[in-house]
């Protein structure tokens, strides 16, 4: 009975995980409509990119092809989908292209620390410890990919308003913590209980930001202050 149950919440905090890489599809889907990247930060994009890839590694390491695996690897996709698009309607390419140069650079770090320890070229370290190691460096980089809408919380404090928070995003992965800390028990994969906790806490108050949005909308900020983008594209 408690491996049905455990099964049924490896499968939800799947669906979680899938929901919060899709998060960013309206923002996106924006941008192509309107042919202009409004307030969507390219950092929040590629660290979706990222978060997904390194859990692809971590699956591929452990043979967890489901969940883990399936869901991420999609991801990938997705998320490259993403940048895409990003890519064809900003203005400024050359930030974005060092932005992506510099997530290039880790990942290729990662991704080559995962292939040489599942050859076994590390001999100093048993297979569960470079799983282990993997597993950690996963986690580093799903705290960034939380962590991200916060390199907005300047204008947010500037013009008192949520509007550069990536709610849609913000709301996916507060939900996704939250199975994820309840999982986690049942797992005993205690990391991911700390992990989750501090990227629900970064959610939860990113929404504390963001209801003036909700509440008020973005006219309420005073027209000689905000950036003149910031008329035309509400989120």
């Amino acid at each position: 009975m408690t491996s049905a149950v455990e099964s049924v919440f490896r499968v939800i905090a799947s669906c979680t995980s899938l929901m919060m890489t899709l998060s960013p599809t309206p923002a996106v889907f924006k941008i192509y409509k309107t042919k202009s990247i409004g307030n969507t930060s390219i950092v929040s994009l590629v660290s979706v990119f990222a978060n997904c890839h390194v859990w692809t590694l971590q699956g591929l390491l452990t043979n967890n092809w489901f969940p883990v695996f399936t869901t991420f690897v999609s991801g990938d996709f997705i998320a490259t989908i993403y940048v895409i698009v990003f890519l064809r309607y900003t203005a400024d390419r050359w930030k974005a292209w060092k932005v992506i140069a510099i997530y290039a650079c880790v990942l290729s770090i990662i991704t080559l620390y995962a292939v040489l320890g599942g050859l076994g070229v590390f001999t100093s370290l048993t297979r569960n410890q470079v799983n282990d190691i993997m597993g950690y460096l996963a986690v580093c980089v799903t705290l960034v990919l939380y962590s991200s809408p916060f390199l907005k919380i300047r204008e947010v404090v500037r013009f008192k308003t949520g509007v550069f928070i990536p709610i849609h995003m913000v709301i996916a992965g507060t939900i996704n913590n939250a199975m994820w800390i309840t999982y986690t028990p049942m797992s005993g994969l205690w990391f991911l209980f700390v992990t989750n906790v501090c990227c629900a806490t970064l959610g939860v108050a990113q929404l504390r930001h963001a209801r003036r949005r909700t509440a008020h909308g973005v006219h309420d900020i005073p027209s000689k202050k905000a950036p003149a983008w910031i008329w035309c594209h509400d989120g």
